[in-house]
C-alpha cells in the first residue's frame, strides 16, 4: 500500500499518497496514515476508505483525521525482517510484507524474499497467515498444514 495513490472520488482527483499501513497484532488493518498534496500529514480509519487495485478511495477529504502525533507500534515494522523458516529448519528467506485482503482489510498472507536474484528469477513468495508461526521475537516458522508444499 506503500505510495499508493489516494484518490477523491467527490472530486474525482488525486489527493495524496499513502506513506503506510498501520496493523494491528490481530492482523486487522486499523488505520493508513496518508500525506496529502500540500504536504500535510492525516490518517484514514479503517472504515473510512476503499482498497482499490490501484488506488486507495475516499468519499470525500474531510473523512481524513488529524496525524498530530508521530510512529506508532505496528505489528508490521516490528515483523518485516524476520526469518523465514521451514519445519525442516531451511531458511526460506525474510519476511519482506503482508499481503492485505482489499476487502476484508485483513492481512491474509505474508510476503517472503529469498533475495534479489532469487526474487528476480522465482518472483517472493506468498505464504497463507494461517501456515505461519512466530517462534521468537525475529523469527517465524512456515508449516505445512495440507495447503500447496512449499
Amino acid at each position: 500500500m506503500e505510495n499508493m495513490p489516494l484518490f477523491d472520488r467527490e472530486r474525482a482527483r488525486v489527493i495524496g499518497k499513502v506513506l503506510r499501513g498501520v496493523v494491528g497484532d490481530d492482523f486487522v488493518l486499523f488505520y493508513l496514515v496518508v500525506e496529502l498534496n500540500d504536504g500535510q500529514t492525516g490518517m484514514l480509519e479503517r472504515g473510512d476508505f476503499e482498497l482499490g487495485r490501484d488506488a486507495v478511495i475516499v468519499d470525500r477529504p474531510d473523512m481524513i483525521k488529524s496525524y498530530a502525533h508521530g510512529e506508532e507500534s505496528s505489528i508490521y515494522q516490528l515483523k518485516v525482517g524476520d526469518a523465514v523458516y521451514d519445519q525442516d529448519g531451511r531458511e526460506l528467506g525474510v519476511l519482506s510484507d503482508f499481503i492485505v485482503s482489499p476487502d476484508r482489510k485483513l492481512v491474509d498472507a505474508v510476503e517472503v524474499s529469498a533475495g534479489l536474484i532469487d526474487d528476480l528469477i522465482d518472483g517472493r513468495r506468498q505464504i497463507p497467515l494461517e501456515q505461519v508461526t512466530w517462534k521468537s521475537i525475529t523469527s517465524m516458522l512456515v508449516e505445512d498444514r495440507g495447503g500447496d508444499p512449499l
